[in-house]
């Protein structure tokens, strides 16, 4: 019983921390693509980061046309 009340403090508390950490780098204005540690690839995904948003423009112009 032990053993399990501690796995699921455990958990409980990386699901806080990552939550801490994610709503940081939320806030953050440019938050910087690491493909390695220490090596910053923000310059080569810049260009193609919007890309999945320009993607599915049209389908979300149609469903917001659809439900007004």
């Amino acid at each position: 019983m032990n053993r399990t009340m501690a796995r699921l403090a455990a958990g409980a508390s990386a699901v806080a921390a990552f939550g801490l950490l994610g709503a940081g780098a939320a806030a953050a204005d440019d938050t910087p693509f690491w493909l390695l540690p220490g090596v910053d690839a923000g310059g080569l995904v810049g260009p193609i980061a919007n890309l999945p948003t320009e993607a599915l423009q049209p389908v979300y112009s149609l469903i917001t046309l659809i439900t007004g």
